[in-house]
């Protein structure tokens, strides 16, 4: 952005370059403040500090804050707006050098599903509020959302739908000393529907060709692994016309350890006994029985890991820590693990099965998340002799970008002049710092002292309004801090 000062105005810039062209003004109150905007009829010499205009979020004690609203009228000139913005963004997409045109064309139709996504909510949107504060007292930090749509609009209609429609899992509910806590529930418009349906079907050879890349797996096991995913595509290809994302996942203390206890409303369920006989053919030391249990019409299948599973986990979820069990019902699909976890599965299997349909609790969204036992268990996964490191892992198996690669990059780039490549090279350094950060040790000497928390809640509060809260405790933030220092 390039700012040049108006010769009549000291305190106005025009502002021009690649990045944003429009106006800056520097408001006379000692510099702590500057308006930009597209338009020059927006900073009048004589316009009301923001202070006053917003005083009403002012007061609220937001240090950050945006806030939009929309009228009914100027819908039509937002999504011509935002076409346009969307076209161009498209046509920018260019096919990587060593990225196969299967893998191109999944990312542009991806992209184009998360264009449509944004469109909606960009026109449909009445008001938009979002700040940001620190509670002193209660030593957090505290940001704060509203998102209304507008009347009689698909986006309005989406969201009444979650009053409506009680989720399936609204019978169980969350426990109080969770360490990892997730609700989701909202509907799928039809639009989306099949675009996920594309995505989906474009995913199938790409998949493939990740699964190919794995030189330390034998050609029996590929073939298994591209079987065993050609049947989860198929069964979320398959669930999508259930048309609302529904699921629940509860990890959380039981006695000396921990269980894991996984919902989620989908379709396909043939499929999915299908794929996890498969399973154990895509992985070494891994043991499938069948039927081990039936609860309300919903069988009970067993995945068991005839080998150590690592001091780690052991600690964590107890001595069944390699036993995995999966319910597998006319309406959702049961992942349950680790102590007390097969009791704990067809207990709440019941509760839902016999529940009586309530209200709709209208939440979209919510998340609880309490670091050190999370943390503490990656650490000691990765560390103790013969663990796992998720990330490592994920790259042996052509999941994430090998370490190697942004020295390629930088191969390709030594022709495009001293200053592209100057920017390649810092590029390859900030992946590398990236790659080979060693958070794990700074996290855990931060949570140590004092633990973190987050949590987070977005829920219907009134006909066509979302509103949202999401709070971070100062162990967390104290903890982020030391990581973003290093």
């Amino acid at each position: 952005i390039i700012p040049k000062r108006s010769r009549r105005d000291k305190d106005l810039y025009e502002l021009t370059g690649a990045v944003m062209e429009g106006w800056l003004r520097h408001l006379p109150d000692g510099g702590a403040y500057a308006v930009i905007s597209k338009e020059l009829s927006d900073v009048p010499k004589d316009m009301e500090h923001p202070s006053e205009s917003h005083k009403e979020l002012v007061e609220k004690g937001y240090l950050l804050f945006a806030h939009l609203k929309n009228e009914p009228e100027t819908a039509e000139g937002r999504a011509k707006a935002f076409g346009t913005f969307s076209s161009n963004l498209t046509d920018a997409i260019q096919k990587r050098p060593d990225e196969t045109k299967e893998a191109f064309e999944l990312r542009k139709v991806w992209s184009k599903q998360q264009m449509d996504q944004l469109r909606q909510w960009f026109v449909e949107c009445g008001e938009f509020e979002a700040g940001l504060k620190v509670d002193m007292e209660g030593k957090q930090s505290v940001a704060d959302l509203l998102f209304s749509a507008l009347p009689d609009t698909d986006l309005s209609k989406g969201i009444e739908k979650l009053a409506s429609e009680p989720s399936y899992f609204a019978p169980v509910q969350q426990p109080e000393n969770a360490v990892a806590s997730l609700r989701l529930h909202f509907s799928l418009n039809p639009a989306m529907s099949e675009r996920y349906k594309e995505i989906y079907t474009l995913t199938k050879p790409v998949a493939e060709q990740i699964i190919q890349r794995d030189k330390e797996a034998s050609d029996e096991v590929k073939a298994a692994r591209v079987e065993f995913s050609n049947l989860l595509l198929k069964i979320m290809t398959e669930s999508v016309d259930v048309g609302v994302v529904d699921l629940f996942a509860d990890l959380a203390p039981s006695g000396d350890h921990h269980n894991l206890l996984l919902g989620v409303r989908c379709s396909g369920q043939d499929s999915i006994t299908e794929a996890l006989k498969v399973f154990p053919k895509t992985e070494k030391d891994v043991e499938f029985t069948a039927d081990v249990a039936e609860v309300e019409g919903v069988k009970i299948h067993q995945l068991k890991l005839t080998k150590n599973v690592g001091a780690s986990l052991k600690e964590f979820y107890g001595e069944t820590a390699g036993t995995i069990y999966f319910g597998v019902g006319p309406e959702a699909f049961w992942v349950a693990s680790g102590d007390n976890s097969l009791e704990h599965l067809k207990a709440t299997i019941t509760k839902v099965r016999t529940a009586e349909k309530g209200e709709s609790d209208n939440v979209l969204a919510s998340v609880h998340v309490q670091a050190l036992p999370l943390v503490k268990l990656l650490d000691g996964m990765a560390t103790e002799e013969g663990g796992l490191d998720l990330l490592e892992e994920m790259r042996k198996r052509g999941l994430l970008a090998p370490k190697a690669e942004a020295a390629k990059e930088e191969k390709k780039d030594d022709k495009k002049g001293e200053e592209s490549k100057d920017r390649t090279q810092r590029r390859q350094q900030r992946t590398q710092q990236l790659q080979n950060f060693k958070w794990r040790p700074i996290a855990l000497e931060e949570l140590a002292k004092q633990d973190g928390t987050f949590d987070l809640e977005f829920k219907r509060t009134s006909e066509g309004t979302l509103t949202g809260k999401a709070t971070s405790s100062e162990g967390l933030l104290r903890t982020l801090g030391a990581l973003i220092a290093v």
